[in-house]
């Protein structure tokens, strides 16, 4: 059947049905070709947004780790100023409450001067 339409066709028919399936042809090719890169492209940029992905759990996660770690060396050293200021004021207090008669602060005085001049 084609053949027959095709051997009834005159030469400039012939070469304009020629032009048009080219044409049609290169259309398509160009459509596929595009679609195939198209698709490659969406296919690596799906990758990349996994690995971004990925990388930003992590991230966020060493964010995570670092802040609770912070707030604990906070915490140990309010706990640690809270002892060393409650022991101060408990020597202070034992100090201040401790009676010293005057020999014995005239005794500790010299001594407390020999060991400055063996200094």
């Amino acid at each position: 059947m084609i053949l027959k339409y095709w051997s009834k066709q005159t030469g400039k028919e012939k070469l304009f049905l020629i032009i048009i399936a080219g044409l049609l042809f290169f259309g398509i090719y160009t459509y596929i070709k595009y679609e195939i890169a198209n698709h490659k492209l969406i296919k690596t940029q799906k990758e990349q947004l996994v690995v971004y992905k990925d990388s930003l759990e992590i991230t966020k996660k060493m964010l995570l780790d670092n802040i609770a770690s912070g707030k604990k060396a906070n915490k140990d050293a309010k706990t640690s100023s809270h002892k060393i200021n409650n022991k101060l004021k408990n020597d202070t207090q034992k100090i201040n409450n401790t009676p010293v008669t005057d020999l014995e602060l005239s005794e500790f005085l010299a001594e407390y001067e020999k060991k400055a001049a063996s200094k």
